[in-house]
């Protein structure tokens, strides 16, 4: 029967492992020492452990470590051998160690083991141990199984019972591994992929059971393939965390034959998921619906509806057959992107190779359907100049162990390989019409370069040669020459290296660049920059400028600009002329429905109506970048609590204001570089990066009762209790007649601002004029003969939502924000002092018990019906709701505990609660949440002030950091969190703000002598113009020169010397960061990923 089920899932690294032929086997017999073993082996040998029971005593670090390349670690099965963790180890470590942190652990094996009471099974350190692969193994108990990174292969091991609460087995910034035929049962965690740089790898054919979390997605990771897999009553099947799960592929890429239900069928195959309900209405064993992955935009498109393996029971099993190898030359240098082919002798058969780009590595993956033992494999290997050839008999050995691993070597010595890498037309004259050439010819073989010398062509005809010194490998050689004249409208310019061919290099191919250079004797049109130059808000009308620029020296007449939102038109504008040098600004109306990213674009001259010099510059593309503010109370008119940004790690203060007599309790309102705080008698304005009164207006907005109220912001105003509106750019009054409240304040929305005035009213005022549109009035009343309007309004799709106590008892209103007309309300037996959070169609509120323990309730939205409730400390909290969790603190010093909760949004499940002995939280406190940490503050000083800043970890409540300073209900805006105490605001974390940087090289060779360009673009109201040049730093190395803006990219390109970069490590993916400031001190930073290599040592 022809077999079928062939899934081509190998990373083309994960098994490329060299074997010296000397290689030696190390017997470990009961009682004696494995790592004795371990340290003897070299590369290429095998551990080989018999039968028994071996307990690990180098903990609490590692159990037994493996930092030699190649090094098998065999046990005589994982029935027989067990390796007890002695409760604290990482069972087995394959990496570098020490202080040096020296030696390495690629190509290495481990299988045939059982790993029980270990921390981690078996950890594979960073990017030092590529090429591991991991089999075989029963793995039970500790807190986590298996960790990888790169090019790691993962197969047919049993994890079972591990207790971590995030993952049972990790990706960790891996690409290009494999997951395959695993069982994972009964963990804690599940099957982790972490970071956007986990990419490329494959997940299949594992049983994933009766786990906390079935696979978990951590901070984007993204290009994962995951199919045929059974995914089985897991708590949850699919976990999405951190900043995202990026976008991965749920089905195979590649149709698979399968049979089911006696019919063979040509298909995508998706997952089994236990909790998928879709029907199957043609019978072929595939849902008729996607599986939505909950909380992405990804789809299982194809999901199975019985268990993967039912699809291939009728068909004839095959093995996988490997053939990988590396193609060298005999001076040990490596051949980059050779040229292989593989063919199967016996049956003519050419395979399909598989390289990866700028390395010497190949992979043929087939299977035993194609290849058996006694065919004969022939291999042949090329640089494009000098071929080799082998030919491999099969083994019934080969075919056991799925493959066999063939190195190649040419007969050459290296060579150098010359080229020209950059060059560029400057104008001397466009009156003469003369320009001159500068170009750089660069060496990147391996060894180096003769002089040589380079010819110049224009439109064909060789101009004039220079010479070129001799190249060292790496290096570089710089020169200008001119002037030429243009001899009509434009000139096709070749500059070629090594004219003639003097040099004998790797490649003759690549010695030449070329370009059109075109005379600007007309206009040229760019669109310059996309800038939103209001406040993004939903359903409001914001405006987005247009810049046009004309960059040549002759006028343009009439034309047309039009802008596209997420490829919708919004209108086209014309221009009716635009002079040489010049620019200009078009507005847009735009009503975004939500807040998320939007991809713009703009196009000048939309109908051609211009002839242009250049009509390939005219359409820029972007992405409006949300600044992350926090303009309201608890974050926004829904008092969702939570924000997208990023947040600090540590308790670094980026600074602390003078006494400004901030109101205790208060909470601030960060929009737009500014910070607006209460003061009890003045509204203040603060500088976000610096902490600089930037103005004070007087403000009778304390309250009564040492009232806590918080400020609010929208369109260019902040609006504080008990007075008004103020600009928000020089606090200057716009109309006044708020009532004053007590701890509640004003919330914006709808064009209209919702208040209490803690006498029973709440009103609704217009917000541009403060005129008076409705009000409500609380009716009940309880023991004291009155009730109390305290909380901040919260508005959602239209309605307003109130709490109102009476004392005892607690009422919950849902009006409708045109009118006031009550659609909803619900009551408490004790008191909601609080204000109301709403999301996700669910109203939260908290309640104050004056005698004992208080309450949260989640409550229907749309009808008010109670869905859960969950006893707490007595709180004023206002809920925050985040990460399908909802948030809250309460207790008050000296009446009760204080304790900071979590809670499952959706069912009140408790997820964890602070211990009462930490005593962390407060009644007047309303946490903030943002990148995966809790904000909130204890009580301390003063009445209603706080003493302490402390950041939890979101799902676990254990403490990151404490500060003993500020505390009072935090707010979290680019990437730095705000909070009062003693009077004074308190600034943590950075002032960064992120910056796209893209570098001009992929691969940066550190014994170059040349330069790294770095090209830096900025979020939407930053310009790339106002960066300090003079500031800008990469890895150590300052920027020289004075920057240049990129027409038409809104991006810098700036220049480091690469001898001038510090402490860079060598890899295939480094990372490095470019740092600097805004003329107006904010900082920013961002990174790029480059091959690293050191040439000449």
């Amino acid at each position: 029967m022809k077999a079928i089920y062939i899934i081509c899932m190998i990373a083309l690294l994960s098994a490329i492992i060299v074997i010296p032929a000397s290689a030696t086997t190390w017997d470990v017999h009961e009682g004696e020492s494995i790592q004795a073993a371990l340290n003897n082996a070299t590369d290429g040998d095998t551990v080989f452990v018999y039968n028994g029971t071996y307990l690990l005593t180098a903990c609490p670090e590692w159990g037994l470590v493996v930092n030699t390349p190649n090094i098998t670690l065999k046990g005589e099965g994982a029935d027989d051998v067990t390796l007890d963790g002695n409760g604290r180890c990482v069972a087995i470590y394959l990496g570098p160690t020490g202080y040096e942190f020296s030696g390495a652990a690629p190509g290495c094996i481990v299988e045939g083991l059982t790993i029980v009471n270990g921390s981690t099974g078996v950890a594979v350190a960073n990017e030092k141990s590529p090429n591991c692969i991991i089999r075989n193994n029963i793995i039970i108990g500790g807190r986590r199984g298996i960790d990888a990174v790169q090019n790691t292969t993962i197969m047919s091991n049993i994890v079972s019972n591990t207790t971590h609460n995030h993952f049972a087995f990790r990706f960790y910034k891996s690409s290009n591994s494999l997951f395959i035929n695993n069982t994972y049962i009964n963990n804690t965690g599940g099957v982790g992929l972490y970071e956007a740089e986990t990419t490329n790898n494959t997940i299949a054919r594992n049983n994933i059971i009766s786990n906390g979390v079935g696979i978990k997605l951590y901070n984007a990771p993204s290009g994962n393939k995951i199919y045929l897999n059974n995914i089985v009553d897991n708590t949850q099947n699919v976990l999405i965390s951190g900043s995202g799960g990026g976008t991965n592929i749920w089905n195979s890429t590649e149709q698979i034959e399968y049979t089911y239900g006696g019919t063979t069928y040509t298909d995508y195959l998706g997952n089994y998921w236990s909790d998928y309900t879709g029907t199957d209405s043609d019978k072929d064993g595939i849902g008729d619906t996607s599986y939505v992955i909950p909380d992405s935009l990804d789809e299982d498109f194809h999901p199975l509806k019985v268990k993967f393996e039912k699809y291939f029971e009728e068909l004839l099993p095959s093995t996988s057959f490997l053939i990988s190898g590396e193609v060298n030359y005999t001076s040990g240098d490596p051949v980059p992107n050779p040229a292989v082919t593989v063919t199967n002798l016996a049956t003519s058969g050419e395979f399909t190779v598989k390289t990866v780009a700028d390395s010497n590595y190949y992979l043929v993956l087939t299977d035993s359907n194609h290849v058996s033992a006694g065919d004969t494999i022939r291999i042949n290997a090329s640089d494009e100049t000098v071929f080799t050839e082998t030919d491999h008999t099969v083994t019934a050995s080969d075919m056991n162990d799925g493959g066999f691993v063939p190195y190649m070597l040419l007969e050459a010595g290296g060579r150098p390989d010359l080229l020209v890498i950059e060059k560029s037309e400057e104008w001397v004259s466009l009156v003469d019409k003369t320009y001159n050439i500068t170009y750089t010819v660069a060496n990147i073989g391996s060894v180096d370069a003769d002089a040589s010398s380079t010819s110049i062509k224009i439109d064909g005809v060789e101009v004039g040669t220079n010479p070129v010194p001799a190249l060292a490998a790496g290096g570089n050689y710089t020169s200008t020459t001119g002037p030429f004249t243009m001899s009509g409208d434009n000139d096709m310019i070749e500059v070629c290296a090594d004219s003639g061919n003097v040099v004998v290099e790797i490649r003759e191919s690549n010695n030449c660049l070329e370009n059109l250079l075109e005379y600007p004797d007309m206009p040229d049109l760019i669109t310059l920059r996309i800038a939103l130059k209001t406040d993004r808000y939903v359903n409001e009308e914001n405006i987005l400028a247009v810049t046009v620029k004309n960059i040549a020296y002759l006028d343009a007449n009439s034309f047309n600009v039009s802008l596209k939102v997420d490829g919708t038109p919004l209108c086209e504008q014309t221009v009716p002329s635009l002079g040489a040098g010049n620019s200009t600004d078009l507005e847009f109306i735009w009503i975004p429905t939500e807040f998320r990213a939007y991809e713009l674009e703009a196009v000048a001259d939309t109908k051609n109506e211009v002839k242009e010099s250049n009509e390939t510059n005219n359409i820029l593309s972007g992405i409006i970048i949300k600044r992350t503010n926090w303009p309201q109370f608890h974050c926004d008119e829904t008092h969702v609590g939570s924000s997208p940004s990023v947040a600090p790690n540590t308790n670094k203060t980026l600074w602390i204001s003078e006494d400004i007599g901030a109101i205790a309790g208060s909470s601030t309102v960060v929009v737009d570089g500014k910070v607006f705080v209460n003061c009890g008698d003045s509204l203040t304005a603060l500088h976000e990066s610096t902490g600089e009164v930037l103005w004070s207006s007087p403000a009778e907005a304390g309250g009564q009762f040492g009232s806590w109220t918080s400020p609010s912001y929208h369109d260019g105003k902040v609006f504080i209790n008990g007075e008004g509106a103020y600009s928000a750019t020089d606090g200057s009054k716009i109309w006044g007649g708020l009532p004053s409240n007590t701890n509640g304040g004003p919330m914006i929305a709808d064009g209209k601002v919702f208040q209490g005035d803690w006498g029973r009213h709440y009103y609704c005022l217009d917000e541009e004029t403060g005129e008076l549109l409705w009000t409500f009035t609380e009716e009940n009343t309880g023991s004291w003969g009155t009730a109390y309007t305290q909380g901040t309004p919260a508005y959602a799709d239209g309605k307003v939502y109130l709490t109102t106590w009476v004392f005892i008892g607690g009422y919950v209103y849902c009006v409708d924000a045109d009118t006031g007309a009550e659609i909803w309300n619900q009551s408490t037996p004790l008191d909601t002092c609080g204000s109301p959070t709403v999301a996700n169609g669910i109203t939260y509120v908290t309640t104050y018990n004056f005698y004992g323990d208080g309450d949260i309730y989640a409550m229907n939205a749309d009808t008010g019906d109670i869905l859960w409730r969950q006893t707490i400390q007595r709180t004023d909290s206002t809920p925050t709701v985040a990460y399908g969790n909802v948030y809250v603190t309460g207790g008050a010093r000296g009446f009760s505990d204080r304790q900071t909760y979590c809670f499952n949004a959706t069912t009140g499940d408790v997820i964890w609660s602070t211990d009462t002995a930490d005593e962390i939280g407060g009644w007047t406190c309303s946490v903030a949440v943002a990148d995966g940490k809790v904000f909130v503050g204890t009580e301390g000083g003063d009445s209603f002030d706080y003493a302490t800043t402390y950041a939890l970890d979101a799902f676990t409540g254990d403490v990151i950091w404490s500060y003993p300073a500020g505390g009072a209900s935090p707010a979290v805006a680019n990437g730095t969190v705000f909070t009062i105490g003693s009077g004074r605001v308190y600034a943590f974390g950075g002032s960064e703000i992120p910056a796209g940087v893209t570098f001009d090289k992929k691969k940066l060779d550190l014994n170059s002598s040349g330069i790294l360009k770095a090209f830096i673009t900025l979020p939407e109201g930053y310009d790339v113009a106002d960066i300090d040049v003079s500031t800008v730093e990469c890895e150590g190395a300052h920027a020289f020169g004075d920057g240049s803006v990129i027409p038409g990219k809104q991006a810098l390109e700036v220049k480091f010397k690469i001898p001038d970069l510090v402490d860079v490590p060598t890899g295939d993916a480094v990372r490095l960061s470019v740092t600097g400031e805004l003329t107006d001190g904010t900082r920013f930073e961002g990174s790029d990923m480059v091959r690293v290599i050191v040439k000449g040592t």
